[in-house]
């Protein structure tokens, strides 16, 4: 009886679904006016004063990321969604920062990435500041102007060691040929500029008059420059060999201080005789995995005796192409080596998947001659490692209770080889974390039963574990996945934590695996998500709630960034997110989905979820994969002269989370003048002056 409403109804009055729902509406109002109190709250505190709390170099060295204590923005409205870098930063930092940065807001104004420009000489342990009264804090009511906000600049990135490149063109010169140096693909600059110092080594006669043109280029820290034939004709005069080489050494100094060095020869043929140029056309060294086919190619040339002012025949034999292997200590024809070469062209040689062993270094030399003549060469170098090995997913519970069942679910594991095809077997294992637990009383491992596919052995891609087996602690699954045609193994674990209170099993199924990259750009090839599945009753427990998606940081304490979606309905047993918000992804961070139990209480992490007793389960983590950056151009030379110059053009210095699958497509602009191309930063391109 209730004193101030009357009889209550009958005990069976309301069917159980009924107070269920009643519960459930219940539980959302509390929330709204919970979050009403929140709010007003919000607005009766006066707004935090905003603080730069850190300037982190990532990306290799090519981003700064400037994380603010509260969300920022402009103070002024700049009439445009894109910020301005020199609106925001200080004189002295925008020096910094190099030649066209860019500029742009994550997670909603907490942090401002500034992508590098061109030339930078921002460093660890340098200040960065913003112009006072650029920033405000976004929720301050009234919007205040922040004053100059300044802090040092920090990484966690190792030391960036670099890697000298040196280009002769053309290797073997005629005395009037000119000729270009190039150290362009040097990497280890993150986008700024090497310190040079260009020398020579070893030379067959005095290198005097050619210094000079060393000396200027290393004065001007320049990555390329180039010999003129006048020159190099009056270095090699006083010799009477028909072949005169000089040794020529770049050497590379990073802005962190560290250096690296590299020589190459330029062969200078004083023969008088004709003979053909060759230039490689593909990359010289290469490392490939056993599955991939590679493809090595040369041009070859008449060589220009026009300066020399004296005629030379040709011969009437065109230009013949080989191709050799190196075996031991003996060069031999490439055929014989090997057979499946596919090539129909003679300038170039196709060698087709699985040519050559896993762990295998191998040598190709081309060779280009006029018929019986004088022969020109060009050796190439290939490394060769093992195939990518099959890729495991596996989707399951991390917390299950004693007489709950369970699923461990690896069938969305995939073979990078061989899309598609069933080459892949699976065996399941198992350890207890306590000892105390055999785990081959599972039924999964019998004796007549561990051979079956079916998720009741441990020999499939699935391990369906029944409930009442496992004791109260921690388990670790470990799967191994063999490649059939290679043997290729991988392995992955799975930790279950078995608990003696009811719990719902939850399991989550990401449509990405364990570390890898997902775009921080929205596209239509690749849209991540997640599914989670919820297993109530049955020996799995049960509780009334409401469940939504949030972005975690991967690593401890799994701080909440923001919540993907509002709650969902209790009675749901599944739930999916599909909506990544790509505003809080930052370059090079992982991160993870994570399905929570929604009540009145906001936990900043998921540790602190788990203190307050909510229930949840994450994703494995994935990596923020930011568009490539720190690249450039080089073109040698700068001017020619229209049908008869040859541009050599090489990009270099790129730098990606996941640099293999990298693709690079060359444009060229007629560009009038006092007109300029530059990146955006953000993929395009930004125009200076009047682009018609």
């Amino acid at each position: 009886f209730d004193t101030l409403n009357g009889p209550l109804p009958a005990k069976d009055a309301t069917p159980c679904g009924e107070w269920g729902k009643m519960a459930t509406a219940a539980l959302m109002q509390s929330l709204k006016l919970f979050a009403w109190v929140i709010a007003w709250l919000a607005s009766s505190v006066p707004a935090v004063a905003l603080s730069l709390d850190s300037a982190e170099l990532v990306h290799d060295y090519t981003i700064l990321l400037l994380r603010f204590n509260s969300k920022a923005r402009e103070f002024a409205e700049n009439g445009t969604d894109v910020p301005q870098c020199d609106s925001i930063l200080a004189t002295a930092t925008v020096q910094k920062i190099g030649t066209l940065p860019s500029c742009q807001w994550f997670m909603e104004g907490q942090v401002l990435q500034v992508r590098l420009g061109e030339g930078p000489s921002i460093a660890p342990g340098q200040a960065v500041s913003t112009l006072a009264s650029a920033l405000a804090a976004k929720d301050a009511d009234p919007l205040t102007a922040a004053g100059s906000l300044t802090a040092s600049v920090t990484t966690k990135l190792s030391a960036l060691a670099p890697e000298a490149s040196l280009q002769i063109w053309p290797p073997q010169a005629k005395p009037c040929s000119s000729v270009i140096l190039s150290g362009a693909q040097s990497t280890g600059a993150a986008g700024r500029a090497f310190v040079v110092a260009w020398s020579f080594g070893s030379a067959d006669v005095a290198t005097g008059t050619l210094q000079a043109y060393l000396t200027a280029a290393s004065a001007s820290n320049s990555l390329k420059l180039e010999i003129p034939g006048s020159a190099l004709s009056a270095a090699v005069s006083s010799s009477s060999a028909s072949l005169v080489q000089f040794e020529i050494i770049l050497q590379i100094t990073n802005w962190l201080g560290l250096s690296h060095n590299t020589s190459d020869i330029l062969t200078v043929d004083r023969s008088g005789i004709a003979v053909p140029l060759v230039y490689p056309a593909s990359i010289t060294n290469r490392r490939i995995q056993s599955n991939q086919a590679v493809t090595f190619s040369i041009t070859t040339r008449y060589a220009d005796e026009s300066a020399c002012g004296t005629a030379v025949s040709l011969p009437s034999n065109p230009i013949s192409e080989s191709w050799s292997y190196l075996n031991s200590s003996s060069w031999l024809p490439l055929e014989s080596v090997v057979s499946s070469d596919s090539a129909r062209e003679p300038w170039k040689v196709d060698l087709p998947a699985y040519s050559f062993a896993p762990g295998s270094s191998h040598q190709l030399k081309a060779t280009a001659s006029y018929g019986s003549g004088t022969v020109r060469e060009h050796v190439f170098g290939l490394e060769v490692s093992a195939a990518q090995p099959p890729i495991i997913r596996i989707s399951g519970p991390y917390v299950v209770s004693e007489t709950c069942s369970f699923t461990l679910d690896a069938s969305a594991s995939s073979d990078p080889v061989a899309p598609g095809t069933n080459d892949l077997v699976f065996y399941w294992s198992c350890a207890s974390g306590t000892g105390t637990f055999n785990c081959r009383t599972l039924s999964n491992f019998g004796p007549g039963t561990w051979i079956l596919q079916n998720g009741t052995g441990s020999s499939g891609p699935l391990l369906i574990v029944d409930g009442n087996q496992l004791l109260e602690g921690n388990y670790t699954f470990t799967l191994q996945v063999i490649r059939q045609s290679d043997q290729a193994v991988s392995s992955s674990t799975w930790t279950v934590d078995v608990t003696k209170t009811a719990s719902i099993s939850i399991s989550i199924s990401p449509s990405w695996y364990e570390g890898q990259p997902v775009s921080t750009q929205a596209n239509n090839d690749y849209s991540p998500s997640s599914t989670a599945f919820l297993r109530t009753g049955q020996g799995c427990g049960d509780k009334e709630a409401l469940w939504s998606w949030a972005l975690v940081e991967a690593d401890s304490p799994f701080n909440i960034l923001t919540y993907l979606d509002s709650p969902s309905n209790a009675s749901e047993t599944s739930y999916s997110a599909t909506d990544l918000l790509y505003d809080y992804l930052l370059p090079s961070q992982r991160y993870a989905l994570a399905l929570m139990e929604q009540t009145d209480q906001t936990p900043s992490s998921l540790e602190q979820a788990d203190m307050l007793g909510l229930s949840f389960s994450r994703t494995v983590p994935f990596l923020a994969d930011a568009p490539p950056a720190g690249g450039g151009l080089t073109c040698v030379p700068m001017q020619g002269v229209a049908a008869t110059t040859e541009f050599f053009i090489t990009s270099s210095g790129w730098y990606d989370e996941d640099m293999s699958n990298l693709s690079f497509a060359f444009y060229r602009f007629p560009l009038p003048s006092g007109v300029a191309l530059a990146s955006d930063g953000s993929g395009g391109m930004s125009v200076t002056g009047t682009f018609s």
